[in-house]
């Protein structure tokens, strides 16, 4: 908090506010209040989950709002290592509790999970998703509550292991358009 501190003194002339305590909770009870739709005020959300912290609700918070238009970091790397295991009965209780607040259901298992038949009869076993099909599937999920989203654009390390997708949701078509090309053109460059 001290850099952020040291970053508003240094720039005194801006208004900047700095909020501390749980985000979800800050964004839902005082940031997202003055975004209402009369006060004509737009912006634009970084959402970077790394850990899932970000819940499903405060994302519908935004969404409700209309005003609000969010770039996402879509954590491919901690969702795929950290929480999803072969098989869904062996995900740790606290990992399966914040992906559900994450997703905003359990039903995210209908996702990530399939029925394959093995010698030991059926079994449910992890879907081995691309890192952008990982992306493409919570797409699918913003689409419920934002009505324009861009294709994921996917995030990689030096060794071009996915990390995280990028995602644009929001209530207008041209800020989707624009996010779009942005991803294209970087795609294309990166090819």
């Amino acid at each position: 908090m001290a850099k952020l501190e040291k970053l508003r003194a240094e720039f005194a002339d801006r208004a900047i506010t700095l909020y501390h305590g749980e985000s979800n909770k800050i964004l839902r009870e005082q940031i997202l209040p003055q975004l209402t739709f009369a006060s004509k005020k737009r912006a634009i959300a970084f959402v970077d989950p790394f850990g899932m912290q970000c819940e499903w609700e405060t994302m519908q918070h935004m969404a409700q709002t209309k005003t609000v238009e969010i770039i996402l970091n879509f954590p491919v790397m901690a969702i795929n290592r950290g929480v999803l295991r072969r098989h869904p009965e062996m995900i740790s209780d606290p990992s399966r509790q914040r992906l559900n607040r994450f997703w905003g259901t359990p039903d995210w298992t209908v996702d990530f999970y399939a029925e394959e038949d093995t010698l030991f009869g059926l079994e449910k076993t992890k879907v081995a998703y691309s890192g952008k099909k990982f992306g493409t599937v919570f797409q699918k999920r913003l689409r419920e509550i934002f009505f324009h989203c861009s294709a994921p654009i996917l995030m990689t390390n030096s060794k071009n292991a996915p990390l995280y997708c990028l995602l644009f949701a929001g209530h207008n078509p041209t800020g989707r358009k624009i996010a779009g090309e942005i991803f294209e053109s970087y795609e294309r460059r990166k090819r």
